[in-house]
């Protein structure tokens, strides 16, 4: 109840608002001879011109694979986990702060991926693949050893925090590159669909790893070596396509070259 009463409050106020291009028009009076701008043929955007650009492909391409991938991270958390409850080595209660753990490095990694990009530029797209693909082996790999054991329960949950930790930045970071590489007026329609081809990648590949779980009797350890084995390939490909592609509009649209090394003298 208090949701929905915050929900009729915020929809009331809402009717009292402005469009700030509207609000804007309102306010401003232009002089009778001011000169107005010459007429400039309007630029047409439609989702054929975006799918043009072998950036923006290759992008959706790797976000299919890498938001798919990481789409079982708080799943296979809550499978781990529930294993371990059940067991009785992890208490209910905790089970709840140890999830929260997961998303408490979500955040950070959201407020701190600034360092990642002032340090390693489009290399951290290099880093986060890396990470993601060698924490799932690493997660399977010690979960077939002793998944009970302090140790392995410690590192497979550092292990889980990483991937937890990955998400946020690379869709900021995509985020950016599409912001500098298409144009202004195409980020409606392009966002629109990039977000389609992610929850598309998010859909299949969650359904890969149920798969996977039923195939392999729920165990939480061989699902994850194979779910990476299937998606390490197209994910690095894609990853490595996406980064040349990256690098190639950076370059088109910041690289200056001075005058004495394009004009010949003689």
């Amino acid at each position: 109840w208090v949701g929905f009463s915050v929900v009729v409050i915020t929809e009331i106020i809402s009717l009292f608002l402005k469009e700030p291009n509207k609000f804007q028009k309102s306010n401003v009076q232009l002089k009778d001879n001011a000169v107005k701008p010459e007429a400039k043929t309007p630029y047409k955007s439609s989702l054929k011109n975006i799918l043009k650009s072998s950036f923006f492909v290759s992008l959706l391409i790797y976000m299919f694979f890498m938001r798919g991938t990481l789409s079982i991270v708080s799943s296979g958390a809550k499978v781990y986990l529930q294993q371990l409850t059940d067991l009785k080595i992890v208490p209910v209660w905790l089970f709840g702060y140890l999830f929260c753990g997961i998303k408490i490095s979500s955040a950070l990694s959201s407020k701190y991926q600034f360092k990642f990009d002032s340090k390693f530029g489009v290399k951290s797209l290099l880093l986060f693949t890396v990470s993601t693909v060698l924490s799932f082996f690493m997660v399977g790999i010690i979960y077939l050893f002793n998944y009970t054991s302090i140790i392995s329960i410690i590192c497979i949950l550092i292990l889980l925090y990483v991937q937890g930790a990955i998400y946020r930045p690379v869709r900021i970071f995509t985020n950016n590159y599409m912001n500098v590489c298409l144009n202004p007026k195409d980020m409606d329609k392009a966002y629109s669909f990039r977000v389609s081809v992610e929850y598309a990648g998010y859909a299949l590949i969650s359904a890969l790893y149920a798969f996977l779980l039923d195939v392999y009797k729920d165990n939480f350890g061989i699902t994850n070596i194979v779910f990476m084995g299937v998606l390490t390939i197209p994910l690095l490909v894609s990853m490595f396509v996406s980064i040349r592609n990256i690098v190639k509009q950076y370059a088109k649209k910041f690289t200056v070259i001075k005058d004495e090394y394009v004009n010949d003298d003689f």
